[in-house]
């Protein structure tokens, strides 16, 4: 299974958003994540996201475990 654009623009997303985690537990998905950063380096994430020097997802962590 391949999700090619997944976007909320303020949809209500939770079983969404449940459904995906079901698919990657169940190893039916799986997301090719290329950087896990700290929130607090969102900036620069995204920038490297845009100019694509990230291949894949990028996955931001809250309290300084990256």
């Amino acid at each position: 299974m391949t999700i090619r654009h997944f976007h909320y623009a303020g949809a209500p997303y939770g079983g969404d958003l449940a459904a995906l985690v079901g698919l990657v537990a169940g190893d039916r998905l799986h997301p090719e994540i290329g950087r896990t950063a700290d929130w607090s380096d969102t900036a620069r994430t995204l920038v490297d996201l845009r100019e694509r020097r990230i291949r894949g997802k990028a996955v931001l962590t809250t309290g300084g475990t990256a």
